[in-house]
């Protein structure tokens, strides 16, 4: 469901036993963001995703001391909306358990939101979140980590942002990740010509909590079981630009739900999916959304498999 940047960050961390870089400032290519690169800190630009803007990494006796990953996506949906009108659509999606679904299909466990809101910056919203949990890894067992994310959306554009560490070292490199953070600006550049949008697919689990039998649909389904699948599911996620519909009954009929990101059934439980299809809500905000879900899965796969790493 992922595309990776292996190869560009194992690179990154090969750099480790040269001079420590000073102090600096970075401005992407392409004119989208500028950030601040504290002393110690490595840079790469990646050319395997051209969502990834940047990756930031600093080394640490005991390993790496945290990682940084910037993620920009075109929302073409919101081109033509005010930054207020932004703001209050992203706002009404960020929610508690919004973050916790998204860290959970994932793979996250114990995932608990420590912090979330909303800061003020140059005349826009900046959502933030901080979230503990924990992750196998690429290890095999269960790592805790910490990682604090932002969230800048901007008319036409979305700019994640996220620095990660395990959580016994975020209170020591909390300090840095504030100043990385803090310091990002998206900018009005203009982004190599691409598809303004992937395509938007759902995946359906068996089992609550993004857990057991998975079922990749990729067009409109208005019956589930021909599919082979039965008309219950435990979660879905929906993963790329866009919005699907859910519904109980066959065709599109009985209770219906539209979901962005991720929803999951109660401990136990399991919800009823007779059919389901991709869906344009009325124009507004709220495919940004998925793309938010799609972008912060994106950074947490990236982010672990580099922590887990041991020198």
């Amino acid at each position: 469901m992922f595309r990776f940047v292996i190869a560009s960050v194992l690179s990154l961390v090969a750099l480790t036993a040269s001079a420590a870089q000073a102090a600096t400032s970075y401005t992407d290519p392409q004119g989208r963001f500028t950030v601040a690169v504290p002393e110690g800190w490595r840079t790469a630009k990646p050319d395997t995703d051209q969502r990834l803007g940047l990756v930031m990494v600093k080394s640490s006796a005991t390993g790496l001391f945290g990682i940084c990953l910037f993620i920009i996506s075109e929302t073409p949906l919101t081109k033509s909306k005010t930054q207020t009108e932004v703001d209050d659509g992203v706002t009404a999606e960020m929610t508690k358990e919004f973050w916790q679904a998204v860290y959970k299909a994932q793979g996250g466990e114990d995932v608990v939101v420590e912090d979330i809101g909303n800061r003020e910056k140059d005349g826009r919203k900046v959502h933030y979140v901080t979230i503990a949990f924990t992750s196998k890894g690429t290890t095999g067992t269960g790592t805790r980590f910490k990682i604090h994310e932002e969230v800048h959306a901007i008319p036409g554009r979305l700019h994640d942002v996220g620095c990660m560490t395990e959580v016994e070292k975020f209170e020591e490199s909390k300090a840095e990740f504030d100043t990385i953070l803090n310091s990002y600006t998206p900018q009005s550049g203009l982004i190599v010509q691409a598809p303004a949008s992937g395509p938007s697919v759902a995946t359906l689990f068996a089992n609550a909590s993004f857990a057991g039998v998975a079922r990749v649909v990729t067009s409109a389904t208005p019956n589930v079981t021909a599919l082979g699948w039965p008309a219950q599911a435990g979660s879905v996620t929906v993963s790329g630009f866009g919005e699907w519909q859910v519904c109980e009954g066959t065709n599109y009929t009985g209770k219906c739900t539209v979901i962005v990101g991720a929803r999951t059934a109660a401990p136990n439980r399991l919800m009823s999916v007779g059919s389901l299809r991709p869906y344009v809500s009325p124009p507004g905000t709220r495919g940004v959304a998925s793309v938010i879900a799609t972008d912060t899965m994106f950074l947490i796969n990236e982010a672990v498999k580099q922590l887990s790493r041991r020198p």
